[in-house]
């Protein structure tokens, strides 16, 4: 979640009944301090719901990580980022529950002089009836988050930056807040475990951007911070900045929200019964075809034991390196920086007849997507002939039987190439109703050419 200043608003906790814990502390909220915007009118919380999709959570794949190499450096980092309960958590998600604690979450704390930890802030939702509130604390206990006592990520400037230039460790590139790219980083276990974060402690439409709190969460176990901010209450602001996030959505913008299980699990743990809500699917695992689909990597044809992983070489360029790679270092040892060879390179093309051997060795076969590519273009050229032609055709006609005063060329018009085609179809150059179907758009798009 960006960094940003949160409006504050004294307002008496409410009186109603709640679920959770225990009102042994009911005189220390006598008077809270709610974080972000408190007076919600529901139509418009309803109507900021309807841009939020609720999808599955997003989950790790061990039998991928096998493949790639790369599983010991993942539970390794997952579990000295402490979220290695978080993540093996298992709740069923429910997408009208999730809206409907979305709509009515709150973030307060207790009206108490000095500075207050970030472990006693409350979270106040409702779920039908039924009011719930769970502490940060709690909230830390039950997903096994270490119970930090700052709320952010606080650094001096001068530290900040060290910080933020120590990052080309890690991607080749100083740090710039979400503008940085997570296809710079360099470790794949690294890329791995961001994709993890950022569909937890995030909500936003692209994840392919760090913001300033992943930073702080993915370099938390190599680089000495100041202050560590509470996971928790990371988490509880991720919840309450849904609502601003849809409002602010232009047109007819969609935000995901892949976090349903975290709310599935906290209304079980306040002990408030879900209605009968229809359950969304399982869990999606971040498996080979999810890693191919966010352009992490792709199968390799010639070896299918292997992998194309992106590399990233200089501010821009990407190349291919093949996984699993003997030369990842261990995350253990501290050592970030994967730096495979120069010849180790890949380029991701296919061969050519004049290819040189030299060149040929550093030739690979991406395979997925690649044949129906060059099928499809190839398909779209003949279409773009053919309608050439027929237009030549269709010109020549009208000049034959049109008056003469309607085409008058002008003295350096020429005619319109047409080469001999015999009997002309169209058809015949397209092919039968039974041959693959070109997608509508490409092909509406040539139409309009």
């Amino acid at each position: 979640m960006q960094e940003q200043q949160y409006q504050l608003h004294h307002i008496p906790l409410m009186q109603s009944r709640t679920c959770g814990e225990s009102k042994r502390r009911e005189d220390d909220w006598a008077l809270v301090t709610f974080v972000g915007e408190q007076n919600q009118d529901p139509r418009k919380c309803k109507k900021a719901m309807e841009k939020v999709n609720i999808e599955p959570c997003v989950k790790m794949d061990t039998q991928t990580l096998d493949l790639l190499k790369i599983r010991d450096d993942v539970t390794w980092y997952i579990r000295k980022l402490g979220l290695s309960k978080l993540f093996k958590l298992e709740c069923s998600e429910y997408s009208q529950l999730t809206k409907e604690f979305l709509s009515t979450v709150a973030l307060a704390f207790p009206n108490h002089n000095g500075d207050q930890p970030a472990g006693e802030g409350l979270l106040l939702f409702k779920i039908g009836d039924a009011n719930g509130r769970i502490s940060i604390s709690a909230l830390c206990q039950l997903f096994g988050l270490p119970n930090e006592t700052a709320h952010d990520f606080k650094e001096n400037s001068k530290r900040k930056q060290a910080a933020f230039a120590d990052w080309t460790h890690f991607a080749n590139e100083p740090f710039l807040p979400s503008r940085s790219k997570v296809s710079r980083i360099t470790h794949p276990a690294i890329r791995y475990v961001h994709r993890l974060i950022s569909t937890t402690f995030q909500c936003k439409q692209e994840a392919n951007k760090v913001t300033t709190d992943e930073f702080y969460i993915l370099t938390t176990p190599f680089i000495k911070h100041e202050y560590k901010a509470n996971l928790g209450l990371l988490l509880a602001k991720t919840f309450i900045n849904v609502r601003k996030l849809a409002k602010d959505l232009e047109g007819n913008k969609k935000l995901c929200v892949r976090f349903g299980r975290l709310i599935t699990a906290i209304v079980l743990h306040v002990g408030i019964d879900i209605p009968n809500y229809e359950p969304l699917p399982k869990p999606t695992p971040l498996d080979l075809h999810a890693l191919q689909h966010i352009h992490f990597l792709n199968r390799w044809t010639k070896d299918p034991t292997r992998f194309c992983y992106e590399f990233p070489i200089g501010p821009a360029n990407t190349s291919l390196v093949l996984l699993p790679h003997e030369d990842i270092p261990s995350l253990r040892s501290g050592v970030v920086t994967f730096q495979p060879n120069e010849e180790e390179f890949y380029v991701p093309s296919t061969c050519s007849q004049d290819s040189t051997p030299l060149q040929e060795r550093h030739v690979l076969t991406t395979g997925m997507a690649a044949p129906s590519a060059l099928d499809r273009v190839n398909k779209l050229e003949k279409i773009v002939e053919c309608q050439s032609r027929f237009i030549s055709r269709l010109v020549r006609v009208v000049r034959h039987i049109a008056p003469e005063r309607l085409f008058r060329p002008s003295s350096t018009a020429r005619e319109p190439y047409e080469p001999d085609l015999g009997e002309f179809s169209l058809d015949s150059e397209l092919g039968s109703e039974g041959d693959d179907p070109i997608d509508e758009e490409e092909s509406s798009s040539h139409c309009h050419t």
